[in-house]
């Protein structure tokens, strides 16, 4: 029977080298795959959505209509919200409800009306966002697609 050999538990110092050059190796792929991925889930001049704006009418009563204004994907601060009721000839009746308080980029606001005195009409509710030089912005301007046949 032969004596048992001793093998030393340390690695020779080529080996040493060698499996640090492979992990080396391996972390520089992983990190290419991942930014190859990146580029495969990240379509190239990917934009935001268009910003939108909406104005319902809703009857209330013989003289009555709530108009809600909801507006989102604005870039501006600082907004203010018009909105109110119109008829058919496209001209504000009632006094337009103005947001005294600056609206952001998104929001939702409503306001109900009485049409008392303004006369036997087809009325549509509609809204805008102004910044704060007074002019409206872009996509913002919507008229409600329901009107309110009514005689006041």
């Amino acid at each position: 029977m032969r004596p048992a050999t001793i093998v030393s538990t340390r690695a020779h110092p080529w080996e040493q080298r060698g499996g640090l050059v492979v992990r080396h190796r391996l972390l520089v792929s992983s990190l290419l795959l991942l930014l190859v991925l990146s580029f495969i889930a990240l379509p190239a001049g990917a934009s935001p959505p268009p910003p939108t704006a909406t104005t319902t009418l809703t009857g209330n009563g013989p003289c009555s209509v709530t108009v809600t204004y909801t507006w989102s994907g604005f870039k501006s601060l600082n907004l203010t919200a018009y909105y109110g009721v119109e008829y058919a000839g496209g001209s504000y009746v009632v006094g337009i409800l103005v947001q005294d308080f600056p609206v952001t980029g998104s929001g939702v606001s409503s306001h109900t009306f009485d049409l008392t005195g303004h006369g036997s009409h087809t009325y549509h509710g509609h809204g805008s966002l102004l910044n704060t030089k007074g002019k409206t912005l872009s996509g913002s301007d919507a008229r409600s697609v329901t009107s309110a046949n009514l005689s006041c």
